[in-house]
């Protein structure tokens, strides 16, 4: 087996052929940690809302963009 032959049996370099088996666990641990900031946002109150300018429905917005 040559090494394009290999290349073409991996399914990361089919679909993401910048991500290496390597980086791709950072990739999904950074974007749950995104997903969960989104949660925690829409969770807060409205006092902490108002300080940084970010109304109820958009905090709500932003939490439901990727579900």
């Amino acid at each position: 087996m040559n090494t394009e032959t290999a290349q073409r049996a991996l399914p990361s370099t089919r679909f993401a052929p910048y991500l290496s088996r390597s980086t791709a666990p950072t990739v999904l641990s950074l974007w749950l940690d995104r997903q969960r900031q989104r949660v925690h946002l829409s969770r807060q109150d409205a006092h902490l809302l108002d300080d940084i300018a970010v109304s109820r429905t958009e905090a709500v917005r932003e939490a439901r963009r990727w579900n």
